[in-house]
């Protein structure tokens, strides 16, 4: 199996200068600021850190004289349809032939500036500024933090519960709706199990996942780490499988299902419950 990580971290900067046009150009001057964060902005160390479609590029955004992405716009649903065909032909303009066109995350952050529980990334190595001058650092405490990471492991038991029944009829490339539901639930859960033992939590979050595993296995979390790793190389299959495949699409729920499941046990006995 092929790992171009080389050529994946160039399509990464493409989408992200991508992303700056739009918005400059189709924003009508509303993007404040913008930034990149998460895995495809860190070092990759082993193909785990980066998996193309599995990971996806985390932009965040805020909005002047509004608080939601369109609603400057007069017809905000065909404004949406023009940004996303924009980025996709921009992109390949860019890049004619590439290994993949990098899945975005655009978040809008004037409403979580508010919301005490929404913790901004620190001004660090885990970020890209794309434009404007982005409010960064984290204000909250250790314990603070700590907490916070606590209360969304023990969410995981709701997770679990339904999980059943979001599995039961589900086969082909209908699974990839259930992988993208999963997925933001497994990337974060093992780093928020690390803050509980005595990790920095700043520093964790600006870890990636190479790191992250050989962290967990240090203090004998492999039940964690192994399933974690594990996770991510059935993402690479099941990408250089075209998502033809249902067996690699299965395996990474599979394995999805197995971090949590630890990670949610972890946390229990943890919290004392």
């Amino acid at each position: 199996m092929e790992y171009p990580m080389g050529q994946l971290r160039y399509e990464v900067g493409g989408c992200i200068e991508v992303w700056k046009e739009i918005f400059t150009h189709l924003f009508d001057g509303r993007a404040e600021y913008a930034y990149a964060k998460g895995s495809a902005i860190k070092d990759w160390d082993t193909p785990i850190d980066y998996v193309p479609l599995l990971s996806d590029v985390d932009i965040h955004v805020k909005l002047r004289g509004a608080t939601s992405l369109f609603e400057w716009a007069d017809d905000p649903f065909h404004r949406s349809v023009t940004i996303s065909q924009a980025y996709e032909e921009k992109y390949l303009e860019r890049i004619p032939e590439p290994v993949h066109i990098p899945r975005t995350q655009l978040v809008v952050l004037n409403n979580f500036l508010e919301d005490p529980g929404f913790i901004p990334p620190a001004d660090s190595s885990s970020t890209r500024v794309i434009m404007g001058t982005p409010k960064l650092g984290i204000k909250a405490s250790n314990d603070e933090l700590r907490s916070i990471d606590m209360n969304n492991l023990l969410e995981l038991g709701e997770v679990l519960e339904a999980l059943p029944a979001q599995m039961v009829d589900r086969t082909g490339i209908d699974l990839w709706t259930l992988i993208r539901r999963l997925n933001w639930r497994v990337s974060p859960s093992p780093v928020r199990l690390l803050t509980q033992i005595g990790v920095h939590p700043i520093d964790v979050w600006d870890w990636n996942r190479t790191r992250i595993c050989d962290a967990l296995d240090g203090h004998g979390l492999q039940d964690v780490s192994e399933p974690y790793r594990e996770f991510y190389m059935a993402g690479w299959r099941m990408f250089n499988d075209g998502f033809h495949k249902t067996s690699p699409m299965r395996d990474v729920v599979l394995k999805a299902h197995e971090v949590l499941s630890a990670c949610y046990q972890h946390a229990k006995t943890m919290a004392g419950t």
